[in-house]
């Protein structure tokens, strides 16, 4: 399993659930043959009607191919549990007798105009349809906030009795007390992120230049976790911020 993938969520909920269960992992991939035949209809789409996509929501086809592994996997062997994690694109389309716990840290309502910006008619219709089925096909389902809860609520109308907020946590490896001490005359904030653009790099570089700017008494530096570092320095417009 990709330790990177979902920030290292996945990786972290497989490691605890085998502490204390028989868990198998079963990851569906998209043909990426059939993937850039997607892409390359979408491109043509985009240049006459100037709308975006996300290959995943372009083709319920795909997806449908790509749930076969997983429904050959599943008849193979008996299970008591499928832990379905972020596969509104493929739980659909999935074959089980088996209750299903599904898990994500948002539904597609809420990304729409606010993560994925002016998308076409086709990823909204698949989008919604995905996100409703698979819902409806959960014995319970996980969210990471009361934001992605409600909007499962509100949106799909699932029942308040079978969603929940639990927080994923930090991911990390094990965690060591730090005693508290005074930060002196340097304040450090960190941003963690791979895609700077995606992740608010720039909030996070131009908070720093505005908490300098203030005169507080402190220098503010700003550590990056995530990446080169020679990505982002380039990110600072002058030597009111500072970046590591």
């Amino acid at each position: 399993m990709d330790r990177r993938s979902w920030s290292g969520t996945l990786f972290s909920e497989y490691r605890e659930l085998k502490k204390n269960h028989e868990v198998e992992s079963i990851q569906a991939k998209f043909d990426p043959l059939l993937m850039e035949i997607i892409r390359f209809r979408e491109r043509m789409n985009y240049i006459f009607n100037k709308k975006t996509y996300v290959p995943e929501y372009s083709s319920s086809y795909m997806s449908k191919r790509s749930a076969q592994h997983v429904n050959k996997r599943l008849r193979e062997k008996k299970y008591d549990v499928v832990f379905a994690v972020s596969a509104s694109t493929l739980l659909p389309f999935i074959e089980t007798e088996c209750p299903i716990i599904y898990m994500s840290d948002a539904v597609f309502s809420k990304m729409v105009d606010y993560y994925f910006i002016n998308l076409n008619h086709r990823n909204l219709k698949n989008g919604n349809w995905y996100e409703q089925k698979s819902l409806a096909m959960a014995s319970a389902a996980i969210f990471a906030s009361d934001w992605a809860r409600n909007g499962a609520i509100e949106a799909y109308q699932i029942k308040r009795n079978k969603a929940y907020m639990i927080p994923f946590g930090a991911n990390l490896d094990g965690v060591q007390h730090i005693s508290k001490k005074e930060t002196g005359d340097t304040v450090h904030l960190v941003f963690i992120g791979i895609d700077w653009k995606r992740k608010g790099g720039d909030i996070a570089v131009n908070t720093v230049h505005m908490l300098n700017r203030m005169k507080l008494g402190k220098k503010f530096v700003l550590d990056v976790i995530g990446g080169g570092v020679s990505m982002w320095r380039g990110r600072i417009r002058d030597t009111s911020a500072w970046i590591y």
